[in-house]
């Protein structure tokens, strides 16, 4: 009983694995496209650059051949890192974003108060509309602030959240203000920043290539803390900014690497400049920073804004007109806003854009050379250092443009993103968008018949038929899987015969629209190629395993006359 077990089990074992040996299925695998469907929105911003330092540089010269660079553009006042980075943000001026610098003071409530010395009031608490990070996180775009200082979560908006925060580490940032630290310390610094960018940009290409849009803020610190250290004119400040546009084009080779510079919008800008000072001339004693002794006899708090400039804040509101003839009386102010209308100003502070309820009633910038409070070789906060370098660089550019004098604004950054990555443009903001630069753009839909393609083979031809629609703003060429199928100045609907090569199994159809050899559009639609087996019976395989089992029936056979001539012995 057990060999006729044995046998059965045998001859069944052969002829599954005879079964299995001959059916291996073909395998295939989906083509690579370089094309990227989603869309990379990038700020990066040097802190504390220069213009009329870093616009001698090789590297700085190097990003006009990526985009556009814009010789007019400016910044808002306080010329200093937390209302520029908000204004950024938030496309708007501090009198509707509500920042005014990172920490204020309530004007009305002080007026009203009976102490003299004011409460003051934090970035957080001054916010008062929306950043492009929350209008980004409101409508599915991925989200990233990677920054050399806290408080640019300014930049986060009243929610502070944001898919992924990284801010420089304080063992990194020990000291920088010491004239002395090392300048590969300094280096360190930026170089942390851009290698976290770099590693953000590669965790999400593939979700970018594959139709997600993302928003990346980034700031390099270093230079702003160099200027401070050792002025704008030293070797140290020069080293520096040449180390930061080194970063920022390595940059821009990785986003080319990852597939995405075709569909990358890159802001690179100043968010102030930075004016030569001397410890010298700084006009506030150190045990009292909040007091100018130009305005003895008026109660008064002031808040120095980056050093060249402060916002001052009168206890009673009707000495207004005599503090400001004895600001101009000391002869070392070059620009004072008021909080309302006086002859001998420059303008209101509605003019520029800084009513803020937490701006001061007067706003003054000092001459060059001048700082309030700290003892910098560099300085920034005032109209001297206003003016900032600005390039909108990356593939969506229109490659006819590559300079602009035409005047442009910090605020205008935030609007051109979010025209950029589809996002609706709050009320609040309002810079101007600067999609005029842009290379033209469309949207493809694209259908594909037959779906399913019958092989007569493991590989062959197959012609199909590609409906689709687009709105031409200019001559496209129309490319299925790199066969160039349309050429001409199309609009509307558009059907086309095309010959693929398929193998069997599913398979991408890339259909993409190019316009002067940059890709504008693209989309992908997925077909099968099925081959019908005819599964023929293996008789070889049989025919050994028929061997195979009789040769095993015979086992038993052979024992039991082995056996029987032992017992006849």
């Amino acid at each position: 009983m057990r060999l006729k077990i044995v046998r059965k089990t045998s001859l069944l074992i052969l002829l599954v694995l005879s079964y299995v040996l001959y059916y291996v299925p073909l395998t295939f695998t989906e083509p690579q496209h370089s094309i990227c469907l989603g869309r990379l929105a990038l700020i990066i911003v040097v802190d504390g650059a220069e213009i009329s330092i870093v616009n001698g540089l090789e590297e700085f010269n190097l990003l006009k051949n990526y985009g556009i660079y814009f010789s007019n553009a400016y910044t808002v006042l306080p010329s200093a890192t937390t209302p520029a980075h908000t204004a950024l943000a938030y496309g708007t001026y501090p009198n509707v974003s509500g920042v005014v610098y990172t920490y204020a003071v309530d004007r009305e409530e002080y007026h009203v108060t009976k102490e003299n010395i004011p409460k003051t009031v934090s970035w957080y608490d001054q916010i008062m509309s929306e950043s492009i990070v929350e209008v980004a996180r409101e409508n599915g775009v991925l989200t990233a602030l990677i920054v050399g200082k806290e408080k640019l979560k300014v930049m986060m908006g009243l929610n502070q959240v944001a898919d992924v925060l990284k801010i420089l580490p304080s063992e990194l940032a020990y000291g920088v203000y010491d004239p002395n630290i090392p300048i590969e310390a300094r280096y360190r610094q930026d170089e942390w920043i851009i290698n976290e960018t770099i590693s953000v940009i590669r965790s999400w290409s593939e979700l970018i290539r594959s139709g997600e849009y993302a928003l990346v803020i980034v700031n390099l610190p270093a230079l702003d803390w160099t200027g401070h250290a050792c002025g704008p004119e030293s070797e140290e400040y020069y080293l520096v900014a040449r180390h930061a546009f080194q970063q920022v084009l390595s940059l821009v080779d990785i986003i080319k690497a990852e597939g995405l510079w075709n569909n990358t919008l890159m802001f690179v800008l100043a968010d102030h400049g930075m004016s030569d000072t001397k410890p010298s001339k700084m006009l506030l004693p150190s045990k009292d920073k909040h007091h100018w002794g130009v305005l003895t006899g008026i109660r008064h708090y002031l808040i120095d804004t980056g050093g060249t400039a402060a916002f001052i804040y009168l206890k009673d509101k009707r000495d207004l007109e005599k503090a400001v003839k004895l600001i101009l009386k000391s002869n070392l102010a070059d620009a004072i806003y008021s909080i309302s209308p006086i002859n001998s100003v420059n303008g209101t502070l509605e003019d520029v854009g800084l009513n803020s309820p937490f701006a001061g009633d007067i706003f003054v910038s000092l001459k060059n050379g001048y700082q309030f409070s700290y003892p910098n070789e560099g300085a920034h906060g005032g109209v001297s250092t206003q003016k900032i370098f600005m390039f909108m660089l990356g593939g969506v550019i229109s490659s006819k443009l590559t300079y602009s004098n035409e005047i442009v604004s910090i605020v205008d950054v935030a609007p051109t993103i979010c025209e950029f990555l589809g996002l609706p443009i709050p009320e609040s903001f309002k810079g101007k968008t600067l999609n005029y630069f842009f290379a033209p753009k469309v949207s493809l839909k694209v259908s594909i018949s037959p779906s399913v393609i019958e092989l007569t083979d493991s590989y062959a031809e197959s012609i199909i038929l590609v409906n689709g629609s687009v709105e031409v703003p200019s001559k496209l060429y129309i490319y299925v899987d790199e066969e160039e199928i349309k050429s001409s100045d199309i609009s509307g609907e558009f059907s086309e015969t095309v010959s693929i090569k398929v193998e069997e199994g599913e398979h991408t159809v890339l259909v993409k629209i190019l316009s002067d050899g940059k890709v504008i559009g693209g989309a992908t639609s997925k077909i099968f190629a099925v081959k019908i087996r005819y599964l023929p019976l293996p008789w070889n395989l049989i025919y050994a395993s028929i061997v195979i089992g009789v040769l095993i029936s015979l086992i038993p056979l052979v024992l039991l006359i082995i056996n029987m001539k032992r017992k006849k012995l």
